[in-house]
């Protein structure tokens, strides 16, 4: 039997450590749904990434969509988030 799972806590890392592996192409109209929705309600839930230990940059796992659209509009990502964070 495996051992049921705990997610990690959820923490506010600054984006500019944030690689993206294998980036995606993403429909232009939905890209811009989802950044006029970040706008307007901020980021409803978290992206995923892995890494980060002693400086080292984070792999995002999910959410590349998400953090295309904090990186186009930062401001807009959270309307409670300080500046260059996002989680």
């Amino acid at each position: 039997m495996v051992a049921p799972h705990s997610p990690a806590p959820i923490q506010r890392i600054p984006v500019d450590r944030i690689v993206v592996g294998n980036p995606r192409e993403r429909n232009r109209v939905a890209f811009k749904e989802l950044v006029d929705s970040i706008a307007k309600v901020g980021l409803k839930r978290p992206i995923t990434v892995s890494g980060g230990a002693n400086g080292e940059a984070y792999q995002l796992v999910c959410g590349q969509g998400c953090q295309s659209a904090h990186n186009l509009d930062p401001l807009s990502a959270s309307k409670n988030d300080p500046p260059g964070a996002l989680g």
